[in-house]
């Protein structure tokens, strides 16, 4: 398999775990709810097939001030 093809297949998988990572982090930080992606099949999402995205949103505890 041709390095192109390789990257342009296996790079989108490779750096969800980064940005799921990245989501929930951020949003920890903030006064926003807490934001958690579920699993992406990243195989169906790049031929096309249906596919669907799990996102969970968690409440922050109030704080005392």
């Amino acid at each position: 398999m041709p390095l192109k093809e390789y990257a342009a297949y296996n790079a989108p998988g490779l750096m969800i775990p980064y940005l799921r990572e990245l989501v929930a982090n951020v949003t920890t930080r903030s006064p926003l709810p807490t934001l958690n992606f579920g699993p992406i099949n990243i195989g169906a999402l790049m031929k096309g097939t249906s596919t669907t995205l799990e996102l969970r949103q968690s409440k922050k505890p109030a704080q005392n001030t």
